[in-house]
């Protein structure tokens, strides 16, 4: 099964973000404290 989508409201810095087209390996870049490391907790 492929995530195809990811949709995330209020949930720690992430107050409503979507990310589409999520490809086989996907990399998430950005500044300090923008919820990069939000997406990875299981």
């Amino acid at each position: 099964m492929k995530i195809e989508s990811i949709k995330i409201k209020n949930y720690k810095v992430l107050r409503d973000v979507e990310i589409k087209n999520i490809l086989n390996m996907a990399v998430f870049l950005g500044v300090n404290g923008s919820g990069k490391s939000t997406l990875n907790k299981k």
